[in-house]
């Protein structure tokens, strides 16, 4: 992939993981092993792949920058019954995304997390037919997301970041791994306190 498209451009300083599929069966009934492994293969390994081998080309050429958006969904932030494992490889790659930042600035790397796009893949999917969690005045154009991808690519604020797209918000920071962090740093700090003041009484 880095050696066709450098000797068709020259160079690369953009990478979009957009490439994803989904599954039209439900887990726990008629789901299939095949399916579920070709899931696994497009919608997460492919882009830790691609990011890999896209950071490491441009960490070796020196003075070069690059960006890397991961295209996840809002069902990566949000689980839901029948997107079970969409969601979680896509909650993986939002993961990725995170724990990516440091690479900044000489490979950002962040996420455009959208709602429902009108795409024909959500439109045929027979799982989204008079679903309840599916509001058609939410739906994104693929104008939006290409905007959102576009103004990510551009935003040199975005290292590490997540931005959910729907309905008209169509760039708005997720604060999920910052609530997660003060959460964990809360309960280790109680729990230090407490070994110490049980250590204290001799009680440990």
């Amino acid at each position: 992939m880095i050696e066709s498209t450098k000797s068709e451009f020259g160079h690369i300083d953009v990478l979009v993981n957009n490439a994803g599929v989904a599954s039209p069966a439900k887990l726990y009934e008629d789901e299939e092993f095949g399916r579920i492994a070709s899931m696994l293969e497009i919608n997460l390994r492919a882009p830790i792949e691609a990011t890999r081998l896209f950071a490491k080309y441009i960490r070796e050429d020196d003075g070069r920058r690059g960006v890397v958006v991961n295209m996840t969904s809002m069902g990566g932030l949000m689980p839901n019954r029948g997107g079970e494992v969409y969601g979680a490889l896509k909650a993986a790659l939002i993961h990725l995304t995170r724990a990516s930042r440091t690479l900044a600035p000489v490979v950002r790397v962040a996420a455009i997390a959208p709602y429902y796009v009108r795409t024909p893949m959500v439109l045929s999917n027979p799982k989204l037919q008079n679903n309840n969690t599916v509001f058609p005045d939410l739906m994104l154009d693929i104008d939006q997301v290409c905007e959102a991808t576009v103004r990510c690519i551009e935003d040199e604020g975005s290292a590490g970041q997540t931005y959910a797209l729907i309905g008209r918000w169509t760039y708005l920071r997720m604060w999920l791994f910052d609530f997660a962090g003060l959460h964990i740093r809360l309960l280790a700090g109680w729990s230090l306190l407490v070994v110490r003041v049980l250590q204290m009484l001799g009680l440990k």
